[in-house]
């Protein structure tokens, strides 16, 4: 329910729930709400920081030319989307001339910048205040990048259009957003976003006629990208649950909100469901006498983490006091597919969280497997140096939050599709980031199964329970059970089957 309602809100904006949107606003305004409707001690916390919005769809119309006819055929492309924080186009509808930059052939996705790129062939194209195609491959090689970055500084187009270059990237969905968008992420990023280059992408289908039409064929294009970019306000929304006997010591349960150009159902909207739902269930169980966390639960909803975890950064910023009361971070991120997966942490005073999550969803009969630390938010928290140097690199603004406590037990749960790794060879991460990111997807590609959601939601319920309860095991269990509503029946399940677990072993 409530990822169909975060889903909603997405589908309703031009912009979806992009940071800084007014579906990020929307949402927030539904989260504070939602946690304030269940019971939790609920605010807001704001920080200042770079806005953007679409006020209506893009456009994009391509001209074709034939070099022995005088006949334009115009083609009004259907699966243009404006990237994530791209600058607007100029004077609304904008056209020009257009040109391909093409990129060299390679055979697969290991092959990316292994044959540099034509220099010759790019530096006998022209492509000031031209609208630019080019293949979205040439950002996936830190070379082609910086190639294109300096073809771009020296003769700057008035508009990029990504299209996909290589035929072996036709199973891919029929759109994808990187978190990167207009401005990419990265050591070059700053000096790209200044150029001030609005920026969009069309699908494989639509690609591969541009592709087959740069040879004896004249361009021109129309190009709209009705966007405004500021400086505002962004907010991560918190609800709390007091401890009972150490009420100044916190577990953070957290997931974003925001979303690149895509309704964002996995990513985060399962994240934040899940969150909401242990949310609710955990208040309801205090409210009835059955459950009393000895530590402060503190259920988060963080603001731009696609912007490179800038919620959780200045969540970290404003309470650099209390970072070393956490006792964890347990994030949710993309769950409810196939494999459940739990990015590793270090030991922290006699506390393994990545082995206790695991023996969560060992206990609850669910497959789960360790990775990397992974890349979101429970990240600047396991690390707050890095995290500061990031956003500097990113953004080009100052955070201090070198002298933060770092967490150590701070994990998150993510997952993928069991073909995740026969699929997904083209270096392209499943169906997050794609217009796949929805509740339903024809012919049973859904990323989201309710039955693995449930069970991820589950593990992570157990997990909080197990790091903020000490379970009486001379207390019998039959009394329990009479007392059980069934609003938290899901919560009391998980006490119970804690409960019997300690007392096999």
């Amino acid at each position: 329910m409530y990822g169909k309602e975060l889903e909603r809100i997405a589908l309703d904006k031009h912009a979806f729930r992009s940071a800084g949107s007014s579906g990020a606003n929307d949402t927030a305004i539904w989260l504070s709400t939602k946690f304030s409707e269940v019971g939790l001690e609920t605010w807001n916390e704001s920080f200042e920081f770079t806005t953007w919005d679409l006020l209506s769809d893009p456009r994009l119309v391509v001209y074709v030319s034939d070099h022995n006819t005088t006949d334009n055929d115009q083609f009004n492309l259907q699966s243009f989307q404006s990237e994530h924080y791209s600058w607007p186009t100029k004077d609304g509808m904008f056209s020009a001339e257009a040109v391909i930059l093409p990129l060299p052939y390679v055979s697969n996705r290991g092959a990316i910048g292994s044959i540099q790129i034509d220099d010759v062939v790019w530096d006998g194209l022209r492509t000031k205040d031209k609208i630019v195609f080019v293949g979205r491959e040439v950002r996936w090689d830190r070379d082609w990048e910086r190639d294109f970055l300096q073809k771009m500084t020296a003769d700057t187009p008035a508009a990029v259009v990504f299209v996909w270059w290589y035929d072996w990237m036709e199973r891919i969905p029929p759109a994808f957003y990187p978190s990167a968008g207009g401005r990419p992420i990265g050591s070059i990023a700053n000096r790209y976003w200044n150029l001030g280059i609005p920026t969009g992408s069309i699908n494989f289908t639509e690609s591969l006629w541009i592709r087959n039409t740069r040879i004896g064929a004249n361009l021109s294009a129309s190009i709209s990208i009705n966007s405004t970019i500021a400086s505002g306000n962004h907010v991560n929304v918190v609800g709390k649950i007091e401890g009972s006997t150490a009420p100044e010591k916190l577990i953070l349960i957290s997931g974003h909100y925001d979303t690149v150009m895509d309704p964002g159902f996995c990513d985060n909207g399962a994240g934040i469901a899940a969150m909401m739902e242990i949310a609710r269930a955990a208040a309801t169980a205090v409210n009835e006498g059955l459950y009393r966390p000895k530590y402060t639960l503190l259920f988060v909803a963080f603001a731009a983490e696609e912007l490179g975890m800038v919620g959780s950064i200045n969540f970290i910023s404003k309470h650099m006091a209390i970072m070393s009361d956490i006792v964890a971070v347990l994030n949710l991120d993309c769950i409810g597919s196939d494999q459940l997966r739990v990015s590793m942490t270090d030991s922290a005073d006699s506390l393994d969280l990545d082995q206790l999550v695991l023996e969560a969803a060992r206990d609850l009969g669910e497959n789960a497997s360790l990775e990397g630390v992974g890349g979101s938010d429970h990240e600047p928290f396991r690390d707050p140096s890095g995290a500061g140097e990031m956003y500097y690199r990113n953004w080009g603004k100052s955070v201090d939050i070198s002298e933060a406590e770092p967490i150590a037990a701070s994990t998150m749960l993510s997952s993928s599709p069991i073909s995740y790794s026969d699929i997904w060879t083209t270096g392209v991460s499943g169906w997050i980031h794609t217009s796949y990111d929805t509740s339903y997807i024809p012919n049973g590609l859904d990323w989201i199964d309710q039955e693995d959601f449930g069970k991820h939601m589950k593990v992570a319920a157990l997990s909080v329970l197990r790091l903020s309860t000490d379970v009486d095991e001379s207390q019998p269990i039959n009394p329990l059970l009479s007392f059980i509503p069934l609003g938290i029946a899901f919560l009391l399940a998980l006490v119970i089957s804690l409960i019997l677990i300690r007392r096999k072993t």
